[in-house]
């Protein structure tokens, strides 16, 4: 999964369930450890935006092709390297 089609996914998710005056210019997601499953993955329900005023906000991305499609990037990402770090997408 390219990071390109995660940025594009992400405007997609936040145009239909983020809407506030300021644009966003960064997302930032951590990676949790999931008890379930014994590994590290991404956690779509606490992603960290940052306005391009500078603010922060936490939102819920859970139940989207977002979220979908970082499950996925998480996968391909601790397939290849074998670790998975916080993840920043850049959308401005």
């Amino acid at each position: 999964m390219g990071t390109a089609h995660l940025i594009n996914a992400a405007r997609d998710a936040l145009t239909t369930r983020y809407t506030r005056e300021h644009a966003v210019h960064t997302l930032t997601i951590t990676t949790p450890h999931d008890p379930a499953s014994h590994t590290l993955t991404y956690d779509s329900e606490n992603v960290t935006v940052r306005h391009d005023d500078g603010t922060h906000a936490t939102i819920d991305l859970t139940h989207t092709e977002f979220a979908e499609d970082l499950d996925a990037h998480a996968e391909d990402r601790m397939a290849r390297s074998g670790s998975l770090g916080p993840l920043t997408l850049r959308l401005s």
